[in-house]
């Protein structure tokens, strides 16, 4: 039994003198901050639907484009008169820009933290794409590039060109908790009260049509900062693997 004890007292020596000095305990997340932030980084279930389901697309019952998405009971898209059939849900509106998938800040910003994703201008609202595009070429060096798919960026504080690519991005830094990132969240944080806004609701008389206006494309990170929080500019994170490219 002694011996025993002489072993275990060696062997935590050993171990104590192995570890690193210059390790400061107190710069160190501690574990209930790191479940949250892990918690945080999930993307909320209905995120994926919202991101694979087609718009635009004729509604078979009433002739209509598909234009919404419901978070209480996803799976398919929705028309103006499908609407009626969902109330009291959140339903989210699909707008159209360069023949993609957007959505505005403001319908999004009470369910999702878009930080990080390149804002552009629609008709005078700032909207984020929900999936890729292609790119054409590489872009010229120096851009900053998206940290999922590299597709360059217009603005230096954005992380990502869509919503599925910080989607991505939080997927895979759960699945490899080694490459935890305390940055990235779903999370919406709580509003001061000069900063809540009103946010617009869609109703089964709604449902606005959307073109592509001559503000397409334009950067909008000089008017988003009340509306969408900066993320860090570090690009630290290596960058992951696995990810099917489109």
């Amino acid at each position: 039994m002694r011996a025993v004890r002489l072993f275990l007292v060696a062997a935590i020596t050993v171990l104590s003198l192995s570890l690193p000095r210059d390790v400061d305990a107190t710069s160190m997340p501690s574990m209930k901050e790191m479940a949250l932030a892990d918690a945080a980084r999930v993307p909320p279930a209905w995120l994926k639907p919202l991101l694979d389901t087609k718009y635009f697309e004729e509604c078979l019952h009433h002739k209509e484009p598909h234009r919404f998405f419901c978070t209480v009971c996803p799976g398919q898209a929705l028309c103006n008169g499908c609407l009626p059939n969902h109330p009291d849900h959140q339903v989210i509106q699909i707008r159209k820009l360069s023949g993609h998938g957007v959505v505005r800040v403001s319908d999004v910003e009470a369910l999702l933290d878009m930080s990080g994703v390149q804002p552009y201008l629609l008709n005078g609202h700032h909207v984020v794409f929900l999936n890729k595009r292609r790119m054409a070429g590489q872009g010229r060096a120096g851009e900053v590039r998206c940290e999922e798919c590299e597709r360059a960026l217009l603005d230096v504080t954005s992380r990502f060109c869509s919503v599925g690519c910080k989607g991505w991005f939080a997927i895979l830094l759960t699945a490899l908790p080694e490459d935890l990132d305390f940055t990235i969240s779903f999370t919406v944080r709580p509003k001061s009260d000069s900063e809540s806004e009103t946010s617009e609701s869609y109703t089964s008389s709604g449902g606005d049509s959307d073109e592509e206006g001559e503000e397409a494309g334009t950067s909008a990170a000089s008017k988003l900062q009340k509306t969408v929080a900066a993320e860090p500019s570090s690009r630290q994170l290596r960058r992951q693997t696995g990810v099917p490219k489109n």
